[in-house]
């Protein structure tokens, strides 16, 4: 039986920072890892002149590298606007992932 763990995190990049130690050494024991991102991370720029789609995409190929780097398996992105989330529709989405990934 292979073992599944799914990490929920709310921004791009959470994950790796919180846990980078942790899902590599849980990968090299032929752990599947994924990682659900709720947020798109916007809310973090200060700058007003830079893009937010800009920002967006930078973000997201940021986490799919890192994971990518850690052996993660899957990366989904909800991308629900970064501090304006939606209880019934965050509860939704995070169940049809909860249920592809089906974690241990």
């Amino acid at each position: 039986m292979i073992k599944r763990i799914l990490y929920i995190c709310a921004h791009p990049d959470d994950c790796e920072l919180l846990f980078g130690g942790t899902i590599s050494k849980l990968v090299k024991k032929n752990i599947e890892i994924s990682i659900i991102v709720v947020s798109d991370g916007t809310k973090w720029v200060r700058d007003k002149k830079i893009c937010f789609d800009e920002i967006k995409e930078q973000r997201k190929q940021e986490a799919i590298n890192s994971a990518k780097m850690l052996g993660v398996k899957n990366i989904y992105f909800l991308e629900h606007v970064d501090g304006m989330l939606e209880k019934q529709a965050l509860c939704a989405s995070l169940l049809n992932y909860i249920r592809k990934v089906n974690p241990n």
